[in-house]
């Protein structure tokens, strides 16, 4: 066995443990195609790093990871337990499997919250689900697709960042994964009907 199949081994043992299921892990590998990293990531790793790599780049990645657990702590002690509910996907269509899928996709959302750099792709992996097949389970649970209901998800986040913390608006941006600060604006009044700003205004 080489020791590449061996480390997603122990990854995927790791994932299938309760008890140590929540441990940040980092693959660090020589491999850098695109299949071995979504293997990667389909096995249960938080990130994929190839070699010859930085180690501040290394450094900075751990500490990330360790910032979202934390970040994580907060938004699920906050979360509005009624947020999930109001996707409102047909009733015929919520399984004990489909909300089990939707909770996952939440969570995996939340954990790239500010990395904008997340794509569908690895959002499906985490739940199993190719991208097609993954595409239609959101729409027909969500009524949209992948690209939006993870858009939609940052931008409430950024709301509720916006009146409930002290950051700039730039900062609620980037810590929401919009990287494009014009993007953002017009996402968050197409959404709300107003600036950034004037709805922290009026929430205050």
């Amino acid at each position: 066995m080489s020791r590449e199949r061996h480390n997603l081994l122990i990854i995927k043992t790791i994932r299938n443990n309760v008890e140590i299921s929540h441990i940040p892990i980092i693959l660090l590998t020589a491999k850098a195609d695109i299949e071995s990293k979504l293997e990667g990531l389909s096995f249960g790793a938080d990130d994929y790093i190839t070699k010859p790599f930085s180690v501040s780049y290394f450094m900075a990645r751990i500490e990330n990871l360790i910032n979202q657990r934390e970040r994580l702590r907060t938004i699920f002690c906050i979360l509005d337990k009624n947020e999930f509910k109001n996707f409102a996907p047909m009733p015929y269509l919520v399984t004990d499997q489909d909300e089990e899928i939707m909770k996952k996709v939440m969570f995996k959302i939340e954990q790239n919250i500010d990395n904008n750099n997340f794509s569908v792709e690895e959002l499906g992996l985490s739940v199993g689900l190719n991208r097609t097949t993954f595409g239609n389970k959101i729409k027909g649970l969500t009524g949209y697709t992948p690209v939006e209901f993870i858009r939609d998800i940052r931008i409430k986040r950024a709301a509720q960042l916006i009146i409930s913390s002290q950051l700039l608006i730039k900062e609620v941006a980037f810590t929401t994964g919009f990287s494009d600060m014009k993007h953002f604006l017009k996402t968050f009044k197409n959404k709300y009907g107003v600036t950034p700003m004037k709805y922290r205004k009026q929430n205050k």
